[in-house]
């Protein structure tokens, strides 16, 4: 049974995962409309520090996120690669594995990406990954929402919108 003042905020967020699946990811204004609502406000968790990855060789993928999407090399190890997207916190680690896993998941036997990157200039970086042999999908729109999907070395599918 639901709390009667937890059904607000399980309502908005019921409306932001189904904007999502109709790809639209920037429904940001949602939740700084319902910032003063009690359950939303007051969250233990501050941000996303980091993401994993699974990459079968940490250095070849470390270099290809470097040199493919610009983010800044922080470490490599034989355990792991660090990468700083831009001045933010947020961290993309790589993590080695000889198991057949990806970063992605499947609905309904169809690959669906977890991990969408903004990019400002969406059709350069489009031909930017084009230009360096990357696997990548045509640029899509959906209600003004524009993006393509593109696979790492290593086959997980990733997400870039604007």
């Amino acid at each position: 049974m639901i709390a009667k003042g937890r059904t607000k905020g399980l309502e908005i967020w019921n409306f932001i995962g189904d904007l999502k699946e109709k790809g639209i990811l920037k429904a940001n204004y949602l939740v700084d409309q319902y910032k003063g609502e009690k359950d939303l406000s007051k969250s233990f968790i501050e941000q996303v520090h980091y993401i994993r990855i699974p990459v079968k060789n940490v250095e070849q993928s470390a270099q290809w996120y470097r040199d493919i999407l610009g983010l800044q090399l922080l470490n490599v190890t034989e355990e792991l690669a660090a990468l700083k997207i831009n001045e933010g916190p947020f961290l993309l680690i790589l993590i080695p594995t000889e198991d057949a896993t990806f970063a992605h998941f499947t609905v309904n036997q169809k690959e669906e990406f977890s991990i969408g990157f903004t990019s400002p200039k969406l059709a350069e970086f489009h031909q930017h990954l084009k230009d360096h042999e990357v696997k990548v999908d045509e640029i899509k729109e959906d209600e003004g929402h524009a993006f393509f999907h593109f696979y790492d070395p290593d086959g997980n599918k990733l997400q870039a919108h604007w």
